[in-house]
């Protein structure tokens, strides 16, 4: 919600526009750059977003995009991988939805590609973001967000375990052992590798003059 987002940027001095992505509140060539992160895949008209994103967009601006790779490591989803691939099918909510919950869709490389040249940008890279993860890692991030909705944990726990909490605490020495571990798994993923499985793909297009 927009009250918890300026929470979490109360001292960043952020500020926070309301709206819809299929009519944004901004006159054309607003923009020299967008970042849209985790968005297209929760809507329904994903074309009709981007090509309202690109409205807003000076000519030669920059859009930085992350959607969800349909070619997801096998440890990050393990219950949905091989549904999909035995039996052409996925849990598409709740709990065991994994990396499927609330989403509309997955993106392959070339639908994604497609899509973003599709609605008028010109696609510079593509890059994949996390290989590398720890079993049902999906599913871990899911339960310790509604444990986190749930109050159960005493408040300095609960704001030291929530990366977007505006309130820093010492952590607790538990919460600090399981981040480093995380953190050890995620190294992995400081290097660029060719296309293979990954969490994400980031895509870096620009709007070219007469767009």
């Amino acid at each position: 919600s927009l009250r918890l987002a300026r929470g979490h940027t109360m001292d960043a001095g952020v500020p926070l526009v309301q709206g819809s992505i299929g009519s944004l509140p901004y006159k054309d060539n607003s923009f020299s750059k967008i970042f849209s992160t985790e968005v297209l895949e929760h809507v329904e008209d994903d074309l009709g977003a981007l090509k309202e994103i690109l409205r807003i967009l000076k000519p030669g601006g920059r859009l930085i995009i992350t959607v969800p790779n349909h070619n997801y490591p096998f440890l990050w989803d393990p219950l949905n991988w091989i549904l999909e691939r035995f039996l052409g099918r996925h849990i598409k909510s709740g709990f065991w939805a994994g990396i499927w919950n609330m989403h509309l869709r997955l993106y392959r490389r070339e639908d994604i590609e497609a899509l973003i040249e599709r609605s008028g940008f010109k696609v510079k890279t593509v890059e994949f973001l996390t290989h590398y993860c720890v079993p049902f890692n999906h599913i871990i991030l899911y339960g310790l967000k509604r444990v986190l909705l749930s109050g159960i944990l005493p408040e300095s726990m609960s704001n030291t375990a929530d990366k977007f909490s505006a309130v820093k605490n010492k952590q607790s020495g538990l919460i600090r052992l399981g981040y480093r571990l995380l953190e050890m798994i995620d190294k992995g993923n400081d290097y660029t590798f060719k296309e293979r499985p990954s969490v994400a793909i980031l895509v870096k297009a620009i709007k070219e003059s007469g767009s």
